[in-house]
């Protein structure tokens, strides 16, 4: 055989494993959350979460739990994911109570945001 088309397939080849390891670099599948249970109360916009007690609160997660007009998750404020403070979607009183989250970014009484303007 041909140095030549030897040489050229092995480039050729080289080439195709560097382009698909690059590829599955880039490739992030998509995110699959756990839903979070925790312990916390709603004042307004405020929800203050005392305890988490599985997973972790994340931007645009939909809260609910008895009492709860289903909200979401807008900013961070003193909470990073566990216990702290988090701005949500809708104003409300919600007593203490075991409140969890559902699919990010969905609100159940919303769950097109973008057509209506609503966050």
């Amino acid at each position: 055989m041909d140095p030549k088309i030897i040489l050229v397939t092995l480039i050729g080849f080289a080439i195709f494993v560097l382009i698909s390891r690059q590829m599955e670099t880039l490739y992030q599948p998509p995110f699959t959350f756990s839903p979070a249970s925790f312990y916390g109360d709603i004042k307004g916009t405020t929800l203050d979460v005392a305890r988490v007690t599985f997973a972790q609160l994340r931007l645009g997660d939909t809260v609910q739990g008895d009492g709860v007009t289903s909200c979401v998750i807008l900013s961070m404020d003193t909470g990073t994911g566990g216990s702290g403070t988090y701005t949500v979607s809708k104003s409300q009183s919600v007593r203490s109570g075991t409140l969890m989250t559902a699919t990010p970014g969905i609100d159940l009484e919303n769950p097109n945001p973008a057509h209506t303007g609503s966050p």
